[in-house]
């Protein structure tokens, strides 16, 4: 700890922001992510993207498919099983 100007003391926070390891394994991830959003259907894909890059609700996704707002819960529910699958796969080392 340090004293500042106004005798006050301060905690300083290491900044790892930068820290080439951190970021290489934060590209990697990303990198797994984008290939398991590539490997599942056209369908799932599209409600996976709507719902969590598009912050689009189930009623709008659905308005915007023409599908029941159960059947994009399901399409969901899915995509997100696929990503849960295809990551197990890439911490376990299978994907590069």
């Amino acid at each position: 700890m340090q004293a500042g100007p106004d005798g006050e003391e301060w905690i300083e926070v290491p900044d790892d922001r930068w820290e080439p390891e951190k970021l290489a394994m934060e590209g990697e991830l990303a990198d797994a992510v984008e290939h398991a959003i590539s490997t599942m259907s056209p369908k799932l894909r599209s409600v996976l993207l709507m719902h969590d890059r598009e912050d689009a609700s189930y009623e709008e996704i659905a308005q915007a498919m023409s599908l029941p707002v159960g059947t994009v819960k399901s399409r969901l529910f899915l995509a997100r099983s696929h990503m849960q699958n295809e990551l197990k796969r890439y911490l376990k080392g299978d994907l590069v």
